[in-house]
C-alpha cells in the first residue's frame, strides 16, 4: 500500500452489505439498519474522518475454503438467485442447530442481496487484516454482516453464512505467516463454528465469553467452560460461561483481568482478533446483559496491549441500535487512542460472575500439561502479572502494568465489600 498515510486506525463499510434481507421475518433483528446506525453515528461524532476507509471487496474461493468445505464454498458462489433458492430448498422447516447432512437450520434466510454481501463481509474484513499486518494502519474495525462466528464448515447457522474471523485468523496464518493469533469472542452467543474451527490448533487461542445456559443457543454442552480444546490444541479453547444474565461491566473486565489477559501474555499473539458482537450490551433484545459503551472500550483498550496494539475488530451481533451505536463509537475512540472515560464504582462484579470465572479457571487449571503457567499460582482472589506484563510495549497513552495493577485493586477491593 505504497502512498498510503499511515494513520492509526483503519475501517471498512459498503452499503452493499446492507442487501442482505431477512426474507419475509421483517421482525428479525439482524437487519441492514445495523451497519447503517454504527456508521451513522461514527460519522456524526467525527470518528470517521479520523479513519482511513480501507476499500471493501470480496472473497474469494481460496479464501472461503480455508474455513468451509468445497461443497459449501461451491454454494456461496454461486450466483445470487440461484443461491436463494438452493438456500430455501435446503431450510428444515423446524429450528435446529445441527441440521442434518446437506440441510440448513431454519434460522437462516437468503434474498437476492444475501449471497453478494456474504463475500462482500468476508473479503473487506481480509483487507482491514492486511492493512494492519502490512503496518498501513495499527489496529481496525470491520462494520460488515452478515455475521459469523455461527458458521460451520458445511454450513450457515444463526444468521452467519461465512465464518469471517475464523477466515481471517487462517489468512493470517497462510498469507501473512504468522505463528500466533487470539481470538476473543464477546458476542453473547457462543461461537460455535469458530471454537470448532480451531479446537486442536494451537496456532490460534480462542476466548469466548457468551452466556451459558444449556438451553441458551446455540444449545449443547460445547459452550461449557470444561470444552478447553483437544489434541495439540488442548488450553487453546478458553469458555467463560455465565450461567445467567444480568452480567455487567464489572463481570467481564474481571474476567478480562483474571483470565483473558494473563493467557493472552503468556500466548503472546501476532495478531488479536475480536469477534465483536454487542448484544450482551444493556437493553439488547436477545442477550439480557448489562455491559456498557464504556466497558466496552475499556476491553478493547486491554486488548491493544498485545500484539504491539494490531488490533482488528469484526462486528458480529448485537441488535439494539442506540446501544451498538454507542458501544460502536466507545471501540473506535479506544482504537484512536482517545482517553477513556472508567469510573471504576460500578464494576465491581457479582459473586455469580466470580464464581462463572473460576469455573473457567479451575477447568483450564485441570488440564495435564496445561499451557498456561500463569494461571496455575491463582488463588482465587488475584494474579501474579509481574510476568506477564514484563515485556509488553505499551505504545502511546494505553493501559500499562501500573494502570492495570491498579484496577485490579480497586476491582478486589470493590468485590471484597
Amino acid at each position: 500500500m505504497a502512498g498510503v498515510t499511515r494513520k492509526r486506525t483503519c475501517l471498512v463499510y459498503d452499503d452493499l452489505m446492507t442487501r442482505h434481507l431477512q426474507g419475509s421475518t421483517s421482525g428479525c433483528e439482524e437487519a441492514p439498519k445495523r451497519l447503517t446506525a454504527i456508521y451513522h453515528h461514527l460519522e456524526e461524532t467525527g470518528l470517521i474522518e479520523q479513519c482511513l476507509l480501507v476499500t471493501s471487496r470480496d472473497a474469494s474461493r481460496e479464501e472461503l475454503a480455508y474455513v468451509h468445505s468445497e461443497r459449501y464454498v461451491a454454494l456461496m458462489h454461486l450466483e445470487p438467485a440461484a443461491f436463494e433458492t438452493e438456500v430455501e430448498s435446503r431450510k428444515h422447516r423446524t429450528r435446529k442447530v445441527h441440521p442434518a447432512p446437506g440441510r440448513i437450520p431454519s434460522d437462516i434466510w437468503a434474498t437476492l442481496g444475501t449471497q453478494p454481501s456474504i463475500l462482500r463481509a468476508a473479503g473487506s474484513l481480509l483487507n482491514v487484516v492486511d492493512t494492519v499486518l502490512d503496518d498501513t494502519a495499527l489496529n481496525g474495525f470491520a462494520i460488515i454482516r452478515p455475521p459469523g462466528h455461527h458458521a460451520h464448515p458445511d454450513y450457515p447457522a444463526g444468521f452467519c453464512f461465512a465464518n469471517n474471523v475464523a477466515i481471517a485468523a487462517k489468512h493470517a496464518v497462510a498469507q501473512h505467516g504468522l505463528k500466533r493469533v487470539l481470538i476473543v469472542d464477546w458476542d453473547i452467543h457462543r461461537g460455535d463454528g469458530s471454537q470448532d474451527a480451531f479446537y486442536e490448533d494451537p496456532r490460534v487461542c480462542y476466548i469466548s465469553l457468551h452466556r451459558g445456559e444449556f438451553k441458551f443457543y446455540p444449545e449443547g454442552t460445547e459452550k461449557f467452560a470444561s470444552s478447553t480444546g483437544a489434541g495439540a490444541g488442548s488450553g487453546y479453547n478458553i469458555n467463560i460461561p455465565w450461567q445467567q444474565g444480568g452480567m455487567t461491566d464489572g463481570d467481564y473486565i474481571t474476567a478480562f483481568l483474571r483470565l483473558v489477559m494473563p493467557v493472552a501474555y503468556e500466548f503472546a499473539p501476532e495478531l488479536v482478533l475480536v469477534s465483536c458482537g454487542f448484544d450482551a450490551a444493556l437493553g439488547d433484545p436477545l442477550g439480557g446483559c448489562c455491559v456498557t459503551e464504556v466497558g466496552y472500550g475499556i476491553m478493547t483498550r486491554m486488548l491493544m496491549t498485545l500484539a504491539g496494539g494490531k488490533v482488528v475488530l469484526a462486528l458480529e451481533g448485537g441488535y439494539k441500535l442506540e446501544m451498538i451505536s454507542k458501544c460502536a463509537g466507545s471501540v473506535v475512540r479506544a482504537l484512536l487512542g482517545h482517553e477513556p472515560e472508567i469510573n471504576l464504582v460500578p464494576l465491581a462484579p457479582s459473586l455469580a460472575g466470580l464464581m462463572d470465572i473460576k469455573s473457567a479457571l479451575d477447568a483450564q487449571r485441570s488440564i495435564p500439561n496445561s499451557p498456561w503457567k500463569s494461571l496455575k499460582s491463582y488463588d482465587g482472589n488475584s494474579v501474579d502479572y509481574d510476568a506477564t506484563f514484563s515485556t509488553v510495549q505499551t505504545p502511546g497513552n494505553l493501559p500499562n502494568k501500573e494502570s492495570v495493577d491498579s484496577l485490579v485493586a480497586d476491582l478486589d477491593s470493590l468485590s471484597a465489600k
